[in-house]
């Protein structure tokens, strides 16, 4: 009887298709991303890191954190500010202005008992701090109790306002990074101060070109944080930026504007106009950032 030989499909094309659809899986299966794992910094972001000057070698070896990060993702470049005036004393680390948000968590959540705070984006911020804090004959302690005695004077007021006040929209706690300036850094001062609010005692700030007294600058960004969780952001001798977490709408949009023009009047009529407050009350209406700057 004849026999027909079974069919060679060895070289059969659907063999090879199935082949190949079992090599492609196993290739995902190498490469595919591990559940929970999050995608690091990108190789070129790591180089620019490193060309400014920052320490890209600190991702490997970091221990594991509590929300189960890869230290990559986790942690930002950072590098130590060793070469600093003699007479300035606060450590100061410099970081990708990119990653400011991730910075400024990890500092916070590293350093127990200190406040961080954005200085500026060159060398040169710091070394504006030498009129006012140079010859280190301030107290920041009698500072700190000179606005006591301001604050205890509004805090009524501002708690009438903050029942009126309504918060909206996402909370963000982690803002933006600074807007203004090309370089891709920024210096970041660690200062032991219990609340942010407090940083303007350390520093020494104001008390020259129309700027506050330290202790008015103390009291007043204490009001502002604790009635509108408006945290001081960045700080220089001439300009202080507060960060807003959410959308306001006020109570007394009108008392806060003349409030911020009391604050930082330079740039008002004396007194100031009708215009003035309007404009001012414009601004507080659509801003989550509060700038003020004396010249």
């Amino acid at each position: 009887m004849y026999h027909r030989p079974a069919p060679d499909l060895t070289n059969s094309p659907f063999l090879m298709l199935l082949t190949m659809i079992s090599l492609l899986i196993s290739i995902y299966g190498i490469f595919k991303p591990k559940p929970g794992s999050k995608p690091g910094p990108k190789a070129e972001d790591l180089e620019a890191d490193e060309a400014d000057g920052i320490d890209a070698s600190n991702a490997p070896g970091q221990p594991a954190s509590p929300d189960g990060l890869p230290p990559q993702a986790r942690r930002p470049l950072l590098k130590e500010i060793i070469d600093l005036p003699a007479w300035y004393p606060f450590r100061v680390l410099k970081g990708s202005k990119k990653r400011v948000p991730q910075l400024l968590r990890t500092l916070e959540a590293e350093n127990p008992g200190m406040v961080p705070v954005i200085l500026g984006e060159s060398q040169s911020s710091l070394d504006a701090w030498e009129a006012t804090m140079a010859d280190r004959s301030y107290d920041t302690q009698a500072i700190l109790q000179e606005a006591e005695g301001l604050y205890a004077r509004q805090v009524g007021r501002y708690s009438e306002i903050a029942a009126a006040s309504k918060f909206s929209g996402p909370l963000d706690e982690e803002f933006a990074a600074p807007e203004s300036g090309d370089s891709p850094s920024v210096f970041i001062a660690l200062v032991p101060a219990k609340e942010p609010w407090e940083i303007p005692a350390w520093f020494n700030l104001g008390g020259q070109n129309g700027c506050p007294s330290p202790a008015v600058h103390v009291a007043r960004l204490r009001l502002w944080q604790e009635t509108f969780g408006a945290r001081l952001y960045l700080l220089r001798p001439d300009f202080v930026e507060l960060r807003l977490p959410q959308e306001l709408t006020l109570g007394d949009l009108k008392f806060l504007a003349r409030e911020h023009i009391a604050y930082n009047p330079g740039h008002c009529d004396d007194p100031p106009s009708r215009e003035d407050v309007l404009s001012c009350m414009e601004g507080l209406e659509t801003r989550r950032a509060w700038y003020f700057w004396w010249d």
